[in-house]
């Protein structure tokens, strides 16, 4: 697919530990996604766990 997600390298499965250095350990994904419609679009750092 060519969603965003996949062009970074996401893949079904993986885990999002953190967004943009904050933990989001125990967050719904209305937080996680939250977060990232107020981050800046140029530059949002995941750390992810696959």
């Amino acid at each position: 697919a060519n969603t965003p997600a996949a062009l970074a390298g996401l893949r079904f499965g993986d885990q999002i530990l953190q967004i943009n250095g904050k933990s989001c350990a125990g967050w719904s994904s209305d937080n996680a996604h939250k977060e990232l419609k107020n981050a800046n679009p140029e530059k949002i750092t995941l750390a992810v766990r696959d």
